[in-house]
């Protein structure tokens, strides 16, 4: 149980990461990767409240502060 709850805050920082990556790769890419970019930016823009509140689920699991 504390592993799993250990492995989703790694998780929350390993997603805001890749959101920040794409956010970014979004102003700078061709032309080419951009449809693809937006999707992904799409598909982590759906997920993120639900990783936020796994991420909270898990941080008052541990006793940790919010």
């Amino acid at each position: 149980m504390a592993l799993e709850l250990v492995g989703g805050a790694a998780l929350g920082t390993v997603f805001a990461a890749l959101y920040d990556v794409v956010k970014v790769a979004l102003g700078r890419t061709i032309m080419q990767f951009k449809p693809l970019l937006g999707d992904l930016k799409f598909s982590l823009d759906s997920l993120k409240p639900r990783i936020i509140q796994q991420i909270g689920e898990h941080s008052l699991a541990l006793g940790l502060p919010k």
